[in-house]
């Protein structure tokens, strides 16, 4: 997707369909999803998070945010509007955000619990996408139970046999942990740390 900063607007645009459909092209027939893609998406995703986290976190507890909001040249009267494949674009006012009532923290912890979830979906899925499916590992049957549990309701799901042993950095899932809250084996920082092994990991696959 695409951000576009106005003095107004935040104007968040996704790709054309054109565009999507010659990305989707390469992708299938010159250049296939590769364990080195999903690495550096990892590490996309990772700078992303500390601009989210550094920046969401550093404006919603300003007590002047609004004023930060004008050094950037964009009103705190406008609008976060965001491209729907549907019809136009979703808005989002601002001005309510920018009031008293808000970044108290709520916020922050918004921030830091689910934005790693988010990743652990994003990643499993490309991984799901590789023409070669890769060779299980301890790490990899970990980062499959944790996408499970958070597509359940954030709670540990096993319903059928496990296909390994589901460990990483000494902590273990078993069957059972089925229906064991995931916040109970992990947090927010060890999603996290999941991935920057992760990320070594697919390195060393091609």
């Amino acid at each position: 997707m695409f951000l576009f900063l106005r003095s107004s607007t935040y104007t968040i645009r996704p790709p054309t369909r054109r565009r999507t459909r010659l990305r989707r092209a390469r992708t299938t027939s010159r250049n296939p999803l590769t364990a080195s893609d999903i690495a550096a998406h990892v590490s996309t995703m990772r700078a992303a998070y500390v601009y989210a986290t550094i920046g969401g976190s550093g404006l919603s507890m300003h007590p002047k945010r609004s004023d930060l909001l004008k050094a950037w040249e964009l009103d705190p009267n406008g609008y976060l509007r965001t491209g729907r494949k549907s019809k136009g674009m979703h808005e989002i006012p601002m001005r309510q955000y920018f009031e008293d009532g808000w970044g108290k923290g709520d916020t922050n912890r918004v921030i830091l619990r689910v934005l790693p979830s988010l990743m652990v979906l994003e990643v499993w899925d490309m991984i799901k996408q590789l023409p070669d499916p890769l060779p299980s590992s301890p790490r990899l049957e970990f980062l499959f139970h944790v996408r499970n549990a958070i597509a359940h309701n954030s709670k540990i799901h096993i319903i059928r046999k496990m296909r390994g042993p589901a460990v990483f950095d000494g902590i273990e899932i078993r069957p059972e942990h089925h229906g064991t809250a995931l916040s109970d084996l992990v947090g927010p920082g060890d999603l996290l740390a999941l991935l920057d092994e992760l990320e070594v990991e697919l390195l060393e696959k091609d």
